[in-house]
């Protein structure tokens, strides 16, 4: 076969030396003799080597010219590529770009950039999302196959393990498998290098070059640029995560500082406003422009303000703390927070957060107060229940004396100031019972403003000329339910207190309206000196009083009226400004009543039998005189027990059971149902010093049922022949 083909090129004679470069063999050169066969000496061999030596060394420099060339252009592509990528919003916006250049710069075919993903089965699949290609070459973007391509299903298993170890994968196809060199071969690839892109330390994908002319190495230059140019692709992919992310917790912090409840506030080392919610402007009353520059000091208190400068130092030096922050309102109203600071949560930044506990603290305060009011309710209560029982004995028995003392002048004036001293200190201890809002009421449907226009007459002699009287009643005024002697006596106290508001005269309003659907407001409005917050916080407590006489339980019987009648009572004042006490009342369906009071019926005697149970002794002699002296028949007893068995052991017949309410042992009710069960006709009549023991048991009354200490001899003979009656 050599000798046919010499033959056909007419050589007779032929040596042929190889050149190797960089250790492999690169070509060969011939010489050829076609006159004459020869034999080759050593000289001319030698020469002939020497000669493939020259072209060796010639190749070589060539070849590494041309690596330096391309290992500096590659460089080039990667620097251009980092700008690019740092300068680009995302990094996929500038992945063409690099691929083009780094293409160009290696002189490959194809540039192209795959994403791993991991399928349903657990095997990794890639995915092309980039490509370059040269002149000539076929580009595969579009390809289906080249999506979620299955590494072993296609044949790159070990382009695969590669990459899972951040390896480099790179050689000639005609040296891969037959699986891997037939995919390849199908897109007309000769050489290829592709390299792993590692992003948080997982594989995520990686870029390859292609080469579709020929077969080649690819130079420890180009592959450490090629790295390189992945790992500017892995940063990139990475900040554009923490970017993602950070901007996701920017948007949502955003998200709670907007929406927050409480309000934040952020000042820096000047104390400057620098940021606030919407909820910090509402605390402050003031909009986020206006806010915004001004200062810590501009909202606080005069004394605050004056030490600003070395408590905040002493702040910022402690740290995060929690206190206490009140805070004056552009329009001069005071609120109060539970605060909590953090200094230099950023350098040179710090944050509070504010919790406006301004209506909780009033509350606090009314609780407070209320509790303390009702501690001395239960006190005045206590003792004006006694005092009831002393006085019914006292006015009792001097109405008795009264009647014997016939023209003893001395002893009926004397007999008339004791009497008159008893009715003035149960006037008295009815005022406690009001505070402690534990007074007998007969609580009924009631027009507030013809109970206004009624008492007008008589509020103008209370008053004086000085005082000029305004009646405002509404003509539609909505009906509360409530008793109208103690209603007038809130009404007469009011007026009183504004009276004396006003020392030089001046105008007393007293106005009456609807308050929504559900309430019914009493207003009395003066003109007089008006009050301090200090005074305001004790103007409804018991004794408490501004004026030289009195005994400051005004004011302190109206808010436990009002109260006790289901209301609430409110004030408002300022020095000089004048007094607005507004009375709030529960609105009903009911008619109204009349407001006068029906005539006393006339006293009339008796022949029935009477049950008296009362503990008091003084009460129960006076009571049993009282009663035998109309002609009844008193059974007394000094306790529950004994009427009980008074009930079931005496034959006669019992017309009325008149019982105190609140006794050792059995209480009224209780002695009640009891003799009840044995005569299921006799009447009850209830004897009770203040409405606590009324309600003893849970049981109501019925209009008439219960009679009040102290009373009166006519009175309760009145009462009697009433129950009797009914």
């Amino acid at each position: 076969d050599e000798r046919e083909a010499l033959a056909l090129a007419d050589s007779l004679s032929v040596i042929a030396v190889p050149v190797f470069v960089e250790g492999r063999w690169w070509g060969f050169i011939t010489f050829e003799d076609c006159e004459l066969e020869r034999d080759w000496s050593v000289a001319e061999t030698d020469a002939l080597r020497i000669a493939a030596g020259l072209i060796a060394a010639a190749v070589s420099r060539d070849l590494a010219e041309r690596h330096l060339r391309r290992r500096d252009a590659v460089l080039e592509a990667v620097s251009h590529a980092a700008e690019q990528l740092v300068a680009a919003p995302h990094w996929r916006d500038a992945a063409p770009s690099l691929l083009r250049q780094l293409g160009q710069a290696t002189d490959a075919s194809r540039a192209y950039l795959f994403e791993v993903g991991v399928r349903e089965d657990g095997l990794r699949t890639a995915s092309q999302r980039f490509e370059w290609v040269g002149g000539g070459v076929t580009p595969e973007l579009r390809n289906a196959a080249m999506q979620n391509m299955c590494f072993s299903e296609v044949g790159l298993g070990s382009l695969e393990d590669s990459h899972a170890r951040n390896e480099i994968f790179a050689g000639n196809v005609q040296d891969l498998g037959t699986a891997e060199r037939e995919l390849l071969e199908a897109q007309a690839v000769r050489s290829l290098i592709t390299v792993p892109i590692f992003v948080d330390g997982k594989w995520w994908g990686f870029i390859g070059f292609d080469d579709c002319v020929s077969e080649r190495e690819w130079s420890p230059a180009e592959t450490e640029a090629l790295r390189t140019a992945a790992s500017l692709i892995e940063a990139a992919i990475e900040r554009e995560r923490s970017e993602t992310v950070l901007r996701e917790h920017e948007e949502k912090l955003r998200a709670v500082f907007e929406t927050a409840l409480d309000a934040i506030f952020i000042n820096d080392d000047e104390r400057r406003y620098v940021d606030v919610n919407p909820a910090g402007c509402e605390f402050l009353g003031i909009s986020k422009d206006e806010l915004i520059g001004r200062r810590i000091e501009d909202f606080l208190p005069a004394h605050k303000a004056a030490t600003i400068k070395e408590d905040w130092a002493k702040k910022i030096e402690a740290g995060p703390a929690r206190s206490e922050w009140e805070t004056v309102r552009p329009d001069g109203t005071v609120r109060i927070a539970d605060a909590s600071a953090h200094p230099n949560f950023v350098p040179g930044l710090h944050i509070a957060f504010l919790r406006d506990v301004t209506e909780r603290k009033r509350l606090e305060a009314e609780l407070l107060n209320s509790q303390k009011l009702d501690s001395l309710g239960r006190l005045a209560g206590g003792v004006a229940h006694d005092f009831n029982n002393l006085l019914t004995g006292i006015t009792g028995y001097a109405s008795l004396l009264l009647e014997r003392a016939d023209n003893d002048t001395v002893l009926r004036r004397d007999l008339t100031e004791i009497k008159r001293a008893a009715d003035r200190a149960a006037e008295l201890t009815k005022q406690l019972l009001a505070f402690g809002r534990r007074q007998m009421l007969q609580p009924r449907p009631l027009d507030l403003s013809a109970a206004v226009s009624e008492i007008g007459s008589l509020l103008q002699r209370v008053l004086g000329d000085q005082i000029e009287l305004v009646l405002e009643p509404a003509a539609d005024l909505g009906i509360v339910k409530a008793d109208p002697g103690q209603i007038e006596q809130v009404i007469v106290n009011l007026a009183v207190n504004a009276r004396d508001a006003m020392p030089g005269g001046g105008r007393l309003t007293l106005a009456t309206r609807n308050a929504g659907t559900d309430h019914v407001e009493l207003v009395v409005a003066d003109e007089g000196v008006g009050m301090d917050d200090e005074t305001l916080a004790q103007v409804f407590e018991p004794f408490f009083t501004t004026r030289r006489q009195g005994v400051g339980l005004g004011l302190a019987s109206v808010h436990g009226i009002v109260h006790q009648s289901g209301g609430e009572v409110r004030v408002q004042s300022s020095p000089g400004a004048g007094t607005v006490f507004t009375v709030r009342l529960p609105r009903v369906r009911d008619e109204a009543e009349s407001t006068v009071a029906p005539a006393p019926a006339a006293t009339t005697p008796g022949s029935e039998t009477i049950l008296l149970v009362e503990d008091e002794d003084v009460v129960r002699d006076l009571t049993c005189r009282v009663l035998e002296r109309q002609g009844y028949t008193v059974l007394a007893c000094a306790d529950g027990a004994e009427a009980v068995a008074v009930a079931e052991s005496d034959g006669r017949t019992i017309d009325l059971l008149l019982t105190d309410v609140v006794m050792p042992g059995l209480r009224g009710h209780e002695v009640a149902r009891q003799v009840s069960a044995t005569r299921p006709d006799i009447k009850v009549l209830y004897m009770s010093g203040y409405a606590e023991e009324a309600i003893v048991g849970g049981l109501p009354f019925a209009a008439g049922a219960l009679i009040e200490k102290p009373f009166a001899i006519d009175i309760l003979a009145v009462r009697v022949r009433e129950a009797l009656a009914s």
